[in-house]
């Protein structure tokens, strides 16, 4: 979480979360062509969990598509609705799931 928390407040805010994922999305796309097919997207998104962010269903995941589902599991993830997540959220099942995106 810290590596994530820019402005060190010890919570996680959408805007942190959706630049830690856009970072990440680069990452995982080393041809740099704004979509990751289901081999670069690799173990960060797998089966159903590809299928969900594929929203289009032209069977590639492009950076809005990666941000806009970051941004649903955050608010799954954001149980008090105070639109930051805490350690405690972060913990949670909902929580873990966001990370593995960002990492």
């Amino acid at each position: 979480m810290q590596a994530f928390d820019i402005n060190k407040n010890g919570k996680l805010e959408l805007a942190e979360v959706k630049s830690a994922a856009a970072a990440r999305f680069d990452e995982l796309n080393p041809d740099q062509d704004d979509s990751l097919d289901a081999r670069e997207a690799g173990s960060v998104l797998q089966g159903n969990v590809f299928r969900r962010a594929d929203t289009d269903g032209d069977g590639t995941v492009n950076k809005a598509e990666y941000l806009a589902y970051v941004e649903q599991m955050f608010e799954l993830a954001d149980t008090d609705k105070d639109g930051s997540l805490d350690r405690t959220e972060l913990d949670a099942e909902a929580g873990r799931a966001l990370l593995m995106l960002l990492r």
